[in-house]
């Protein structure tokens, strides 16, 4: 995909994405800082076990996303530089699974503790809070997406619906757009 042109967001991942963006901005500034990842990851390891590789995974991800979106280097990601960069991943897949997809496998299975490939609706609400989800959307979200409603999630399953919450343009209905709370 070298060379692939800048497709613009649609108005549905704009609102799914400023929920993903609200979330990560933890003091309501509207825009993303380094105080704001180190707050981000103090969340993250209040509420999961946090491995070496998940810290490093999580570092690499601010680094990139403040590397390649903050493009007026003052040390901000504006919401417009948000989806800018989320626009340009989106469309390069391999830059896709390198820079969120693989950040997620690893923070899932960060959370699985029980290592049985399958998240619970205790396990997903304290995943959802640890990224800045309130409870009531974290409760909705998993309503949505535990699609066979046996109180759980598989691991695969959830990367799927994380998957199709970045690259969904159009659905509306999809349950994955709820992984950021209402959007």
């Amino acid at each position: 995909m070298q060379g692939h042109l800048t497709m613009a967001l649609t108005e549905l991942q704009k609102r799914k994405f400023k929920a993903a963006f609200d979330s990560q901005d933890l003091d309501g500034s509207g825009v993303l800082t380094n105080r704001d990842f180190d707050g981000f990851l103090a969340q993250i390891q209040r509420g999961i076990p946090v491995s070496g590789r998940l810290i490093s995974s999580l570092h690499s991800q601010w680094y990139e996303i403040q590397s390649k979106a903050d493009l007026n280097g003052d040390g901000e990601v504006t919401l417009e530089e948000w989806y800018q960069y989320l626009d340009d991943v989106i469309h390069d897949e391999s830059r896709f699974y390198r820079q969120i997809m693989k950040t997620i496998q690893t923070l899932l299975n960060s959370l699985d503790t029980d290592e049985d490939k399958n998240i619970t609706k205790q396990e997903y609400v304290i995943f959802s809070r640890s990224v800045g989800v309130g409870i009531g959307d974290a409760l909705t979200a998993f309503e949505k997406l535990d699609s066979n409603g046996n109180g759980s999630i598989s691991i695969d399953e959830l990367i799927g619906h994380i998957e199709h919450f970045y690259l969904n343009e159009d659905d509306e209905n999809a349950p994955s757009n709820w992984l950021f709370g209402k959007f």
